[in-house]
């Protein structure tokens, strides 16, 4: 599982693909979310580059807490002020369930299962919901909010929620 990272691997993360599919599902539910705004995921994209370049044990994990940390940074979301249903932390909600999903993506890559496919959403949905229940991803978000939390931090959370996982995938390299 261990990638010597150069920094061409991060250029081709699937972050961006994954914020479309989070914003989507929030839609879903009823959310008025406007569209993603472009220079802010290309500075995020920038911004991963530099800070996850030098490790030399890149894991899911570990970018899955970097991402987090520069979409709750930067903010690439927002809602109509009008909007009905409004969510104070919504970028923060929106970067804990990306960074879950990016490692829950690497697990079912591992397992020849793709993310969208009924198998893969029924896995994501109860997985997110073992590894980190709502009212804990709740009370993270507020956290976000309000505190600062570092990359590394947010980094170590992912790597401690997903500890077994990523020594399993570990040993299979």
């Amino acid at each position: 599982m261990q990638d010597k990272s150069d920094g061409s691997s991060l250029r081709k993360l699937n972050w961006i693909e994954l914020l479309h599919f989070i914003r989507n599902i929030y839609i879903s539910k009823g959310y008025e979310i406007e569209e993603i705004d472009a220079d802010l995921v290309n500075e995020i994209s920038d911004c991963l580059y530099r800070t996850l370049a030098g490790y030399d044990d890149l894991n899911p994990a570990k970018t899955a807490g970097h991402v987090c940390f520069w979409v709750r940074r930067l903010k690439p979301l927002h809602q109509e002020s009008t909007s009905a249903k409004r969510m104070k932390a919504l970028n923060e909600f929106i970067a804990i369930d990306l960074a879950l999903l990016i490692c829950i993506q690497r697990i079912l890559i591992y397992n020849k299962t793709d993310l969208t496919s009924t198998k893969g959403i029924q896995f994501a949905k109860t997985t997110v919901e073992q590894i980190l229940p709502y009212p804990i991803r709740k009370d993270l978000a507020i956290s976000m909010r309000h505190y600062s939390h570092s990359p590394h931090g947010l980094a170590m959370i992912f790597e401690i929620l997903f500890r077994d996982y990523i020594n399993e995938l570990r040993g299979r390299s």
